[in-house]
């Protein structure tokens, strides 16, 4: 039995559902086990067809559909089955990834920790100590591949003992949304991407504070070198993300960093503002308390 045909079986019984859609899996499920009868485009099961399924799905599969998911890790499935590999959760998928600058620190279970440079710590988010990190500056990064370069960002004065946080892609990416939404915004910091869609999920997170590389003096004084580190192409590609942006009720400071966006069309990847020692400013959201950029 594959863990997809065990899915399809837990999908109408954990819904209620008498019924699924005649096709491959449940075409091969129904000449297994004899359970449904064909009504047109449809499989029909009674209570009888229910379980017979529910038994299937336990002796071949060893998890009880009803009650049972494949969403946990491989250890956890090797609790209740001999092949951990039906684990559907990924292996790293749901670590959440720190890393710190200067004298900053992360407790997990019960450890303040700090990263040497070039590493980072992937954590069960069960483990990390979120009181503890309310009391630090926290920065929240797009890219994962920038972790491991915490030491080589220009992080603005008063952020540079700062915990990153990875803003995650899979099973993460909920976790470190809950425990951004959880930061003081005094003590919370977005950086991503300085490009119509970086700077709108940025301003989505609609409080504390945005890290913005500062592009003016290098736009006007070396524009050739400039170009190498400016993707115009990625910015022509985002027309609907800066068409929200001007639809914001933004303040006269947002308005200008809006501008100076569009009318240089700036698409500066975080790789490219580390790799390139572009140095930070710390911006405020719009709906920020703070009243002054740092």
């Amino acid at each position: 039995m594959s863990p997809g045909e065990f899915r399809a079986i837990q999908q109408v019984l954990q819904s209620g559902k008498t019924s699924a859609q005649r096709n491959k899996t449940w075409t091969r499920l129904h000449e297994e086990t004899g359970a449904g009868s064909i009504s047109g485009r449809l499989f029909l099961f009674d209570q009888n067809d229910l379980q017979r399924l529910r038994d299937y799905a336990r002796n071949r599969f060893g998890l009880d559909p009803l009650f049972d998911s494949t969403k946990v890790s491989r250890v956890e499935m090797a609790e209740k089955n001999t092949d951990e590999k039906r684990a559907a959760k990924s292996v790293f998928g749901e670590l959440l990834l720190f890393a710190t600058t200067g004298t900053a620190e992360v407790t997990i279970s019960g450890r303040p920790l700090s990263t040497p440079p070039g590493s980072i710590l992937s954590v069960k988010p069960e483990l990390v100590d979120r009181e503890a990190l309310k009391q630090t500056k926290l920065v929240l990064v797009e890219n994962g591949s920038l972790m491991v370069e915490a030491h080589r960002i220009q992080l603005p004065d008063g952020w540079g003992d700062s915990v990153l946080l990875y803003r995650g892609h899979g099973d993460n990416f909920a976790e470190a949304a809950l425990i951004a939404s959880a930061q003081p915004a005094e003590n919370l910091a977005v950086y991503f991407d300085f490009d119509p869609e970086g700077l709108e999920m940025a301003l989505q997170v609609g409080r504390g504070t945005v890290l913005l590389p500062d592009v003016v003096e290098r736009i006007s004084v070396n524009s050739k070198a400039f170009d190498a580190v400016n993707q115009r192409n990625v910015f022509r590609k985002q027309n609907s993300a800066l068409n929200r942006l001007k639809q914001l009720s933004l303040d006269n400071h947002w308005t200008a960093i809006l501008n100076l966006l569009e009318v240089n069309e700036l698409a500066i990847m975080q790789e490219h503002i580390t790799a390139h020692h572009f140095s930070l400013r710390a911006v405020p959201t719009p709906d920020s308390d703070s009243a002054h950029e740092s």
